[in-house]
């Protein structure tokens, strides 16, 4: 069986380099009947009503009685890079157009404009309410810790048992502590990824630790509170596109377990860094059509 599990893994690779565009299917970029829960800092107003069939009813785990509206624009913009925009002023491209949204408050801000974060507790909250009650199969997470902290270790162990992925930044500390590890992201299970320029460069503020593969994430477009798309970076961004990604292999391939994500991610990646492995790249770059190409053949 294993045997025949790696020639499949051979002939898509071979097949993606030959025939590259016949691997794209129509809807690859699509995300429809997944749920993503985004545990950022909520989601502009005039966003939501734009996609208000795509964006469900979350929570505000920070300011309870102040909806879901975003105060600090981060989870806006990782919005944006999963479901698009298409307004009178911008179109850009989502990596899952179709999935639905659920967005968790995990940082807001006072009206002094003191950022106020969550901290571990509520995170964990966030993440278990994402699995148990909003009925998540993917979880967007930028933001992380330096401690392994027992409690979170077991919500990422739930979450694997549950059948949900969890896909987390790895962080953007390279630059002024490259030895900062930050969890979820760097725990096994969870798919921790790491930001590229638009020459498949390592960016120099990405973490080169924790990293189970890359995306683009330097000068990413993306939707701001002023309501124009502009460009950003950060592994945030990576992440979110990763996200997306991995909510269309979903749509594709339902009964797919987060270890078959994984598998799939770490066989038909670009290879970037050194050969194999590495903890700059991870397994290399998401290619999203010889994944799904993939996937499909091992369901």
């Amino acid at each position: 069986m294993k045997r025949k599990k790696y020639i499949i893994y051979f002939a898509v690779i071979i097949w993606s380099l030959i025939f590259p565009q016949a691997i794209f299917a129509d809807n690859l970029h699509n995300g429809e009947g997944i749920r993503i829960g985004i545990i950022d800092t909520g989601i502009m107003g005039n966003y939501r009503i734009e996609f208000q069939e795509k964006i469900v009813q979350g929570k505000n785990y920070v300011f309870p009685e102040e909806g879901l509206e975003d105060k600090i624009g981060h989870g806006t913009r990782v919005a944006s890079v999963i479901l698009g925009v298409k307004n009178d002023k911008n179109i850009l491209i989502g990596t899952a157009p179709k999935a639905t949204i659920v967005p968790l408050i995990y940082q807001s801000r006072y009206p002094s404009g003191v950022t106020k974060n969550g901290g571990l507790e509520l995170l964990i909250k966030a993440m278990r309410d994402a699995i148990d009650v909003y009925h998540c199969k993917v979880l967007c997470i930028s933001s992380g810790t330096t401690k392994d902290d027992d409690n979170l270790r077991e919500t990422v162990e739930y979450a694997e048992e549950k059948g949900v992925i969890i896909v987390a930044a790895v962080g953007n500390d390279n630059e002024r502590a490259a030895e900062k590890i930050y969890y979820p992201a760097a725990y096994d299970t969870v798919i921790g990824v790491g930001a590229i320029d638009g020459n498949d460069e390592i960016a120099e503020f990405s973490q080169r630790n924790g990293v189970f593969c890359v995306t683009q994430g330097k000068n990413i477009k993306a939707l701001s509170l002023d309501e124009n798309v502009r460009c950003f970076s950060g592994t945030s961004y990576a992440n979110a596109s990763a996200a997306g990604i991995i909510a269309s292999l979903l749509s594709e391939a339902p009964s797919s377990t987060p270890k078959d994500i994984r598998n799939t991610i770490s066989i038909s990646a670009e290879d970037l860094g050194d050969k194999g492995y590495d903890s700059v790249y991870g397994w290399g770059k998401i290619n999203s059509a010889s994944a799904l190409k993939f996937l499909k053949n091992i369901n």
